[in-house]
């Protein structure tokens, strides 16, 4: 970047504090591409989630963020960027959840509950390199389904 080493903590106070900021904004870019689904106007709850981008769909980058988050040596960064996608994705969730309740597509009660068990829980079988990709994809959507009663 051509400036002293020295200049990155007069806007951060740690280096911690600086990867902590970089995850956050590529958890952010991550959600965006994920979430441009809703951006389609109309869409039940059920094609929502047919649709749906997940993380292993928006893993196709080539670029120093995605190989040092998702690299070999990553497995920390990779974690922490998936905590904070989750974070990032729970509200939005929680309000297509609203949405869908308001439609009559669903009959659930406490919709932050069910958003943060829909975007949490996937991590499980998401994050498991013994399952194929596609397979973790299918399954993970198959279980909201059916666990939304939306089959």
């Amino acid at each position: 970047m051509h400036v002293a080493q020295g200049l990155c903590y007069r806007y951060f106070p740690s280096k911690e504090a600086l990867f902590d900021t970089a995850i956050d904004q590529y958890a952010g870019q991550l959600v965006g591409r994920m979430t441009e689904i809703l951006r389609q106007p109309g869409l039940t709850l059920r094609e929502i989630i047919l649709q749906m981008p997940t993380f292993l769909d928006t893993e196709a980058d080539d670029n120093f963020t995605y190989k040092l988050c998702h690299g070999p040596q990553g497995h920390k960064l990779h974690q922490q960027l998936s905590m904070a996608v989750c974070a990032k994705m729970q509200p939005i969730v929680q309000e297509q959840l609203d949405l869908a309740k308001a439609r009559g597509e669903i009959q659930v009660e406490d919709t932050r509950t069910v958003a943060s068990f829909c975007v949490y829980g996937q991590l499980g079988v998401l994050l498991c390199a013994e399952i194929p990709g596609e397979e973790r994809v299918r399954r993970t959507k198959a279980f909201l389904l059916e666990m939304l009663h939306l089959k």
